[in-house]
């Protein structure tokens, strides 16, 4: 309560993640009839329970973004009718990393008396986060992300006045021979056992991050990824370099919030899935949140010397595109041949033409093997890869 500014305690929710919470609190707040403004940036534990809705008679607007991934705040007005009962809003994309300002809006949905509800999963425990200074009447969190708890936790604070629907009836432990549910807060809407050992968990996380403050862990986290991103353009400039004239028009290589650094994936011919698979097998843990894109974030946990393994990964990865320029035809061959010299030293078979339709990198010298190359598809045991770098082949990913 007193890290979100909550006054009453009892309006503290505990469900199982951030995807329960929402669809207690959308489902609990909106009925037949309503309509609901929402963005373009949210998770799909926001737009799933929202299109459900839309069948059910609930109207719903989106504030469309800019290809920047910012929204205009100025539209929000525009989208209000009189049956308008809610503004729904992540503070953070999951996607982009883009932060809305919640307290703008929450002035403007304040000022129509509209309920206020953000998705708080991205920010929460890295941000600080006021529900009375921003005018947030429900806001839904998660633990395993920035609050640093484990996973199977997470809730809703709701201010004073604000009616939920309770959403699950069942087990209360309390006014047991009522054959409702009974109606209190925070028991009206928190049927069911409780993840006892993931609030404990949630508890203690949350007085390591008072000890710290947020506001440090926030000007860390913001340090670190403006670190991180200018080294990491530095190899986006090379990769960009060899595919100046092949990448797709209106992607940048990189965009960056203080949350989050998105490279953009789809420009070099990869999609989002292809460059996660070849940094987790170098260590590097992050996500693909779409097919363009690929995610990574900054911990207050990490030292500024973790990027640097990012920063020379994504220096030997070219674009798809490019591969021609860096292999053209009269090159080919003598890729492949280097390959059967491979495959017959070891007395086995190397799927040659699946092997040169898989190598990517940038050639460092003249030499056509020595670069990077990925295989995939293939089952390659190590003496094949000593065999390979013996034939010059310096770094070798097997996805």
């Amino acid at each position: 309560a007193n890290l979100f500014d909550v006054d009453n305690p009892r309006n503290v929710v505990f469900a199982s993640n951030a995807t329960e919470s929402l669809n207690i609190a959308i489902k609990g707040v909106l009925g037949n009839g309503d309509h609901v403004i929402t963005t373009d940036l949210e998770h799909n534990s926001v737009l799933r329970p929202l299109y459900a809705l839309e069948k059910e008679g609930v109207e719903v607007s989106f504030l469309r973004t800019t290809k920047e991934g910012n929204i205009n705040y100025e539209e929000i007005e525009s989208l209000i009718k009189s049956n308008t009962k809610a503004i729904i809003t992540t503070h953070a994309s999951n996607v982009t990393g883009n932060v809305i300002d919640i307290k703008r809006v929450g002035e403007i949905s304040r000022k129509h008396n509209l309920i206020y509800m953000v998705d708080a999963s991205q920010t929460a425990g890295a941000f600080p986060i006021s529900m009375k200074e921003m005018n947030i009447d429900i806001l839904a969190f998660t633990g395993h992300k920035s609050l640093l708890a484990p996973q199977g936790v997470g809730g809703l604070c709701v201010a004073e006045g604000v009616e939920i629907r309770s959403y699950k009836h069942g087990g209360s432990g309390v006014q047991s021979y009522l054959k409702d549910h009974p109606g209190e807060m925070p028991t009206r809407l928190e049927a069911g056992t409780l993840n006892s050992h993931g609030i404990a968990g949630l508890s203690s996380a949350i007085s390591y991050i008072n000890d710290i403050g947020i506001e440090n862990i926030q000007a860390k986290e913001k340090a670190l990824m403006e670190c991180f991103r200018e080294g990491l353009s530095e190899a986006i400039e090379k990769l960009d370099k060899l595919a100046e004239n092949l990448r797709k028009t209106g992607y940048n290589s990189v965009t960056t919030e203080p949350l989050k650094l998105v490279i953009r994936t789809l420009s070099y011919g990869y999609e989002g899935d292809e460059i996660a698979a070849i940094l987790r097998l170098q260590g590097i843990e992050c996500e693909f949140s779409d097919r363009e894109s690929v995610v990574l974030m900054a911990s207050p946990m990490n030292p500024a010397d973790d990027f640097d393994r990012v920063y020379e990964c994504l220096k030997d990865i070219p674009s798809k595109a490019a591969i021609d320029a860096i292999y053209p035809s009269v090159v080919r061959p003598q890729v492949a041949m280097s390959i059967r010299k491979a495959s017959m030293t070891l007395g086995r078979q190397i799927p040659v033409e699946s092997a040169v339709g898989c190598v990517a990198g940038f050639c460092k010298t003249s030499c056509p093997p020595a670069v990077p190359i990925v295989m995939s598809g293939e089952v390659i045991d190590s003496s094949v890869i000593e065999c390979l770098k013996v034939f010059g082949f310096e770094r070798i990913w097997v996805i």
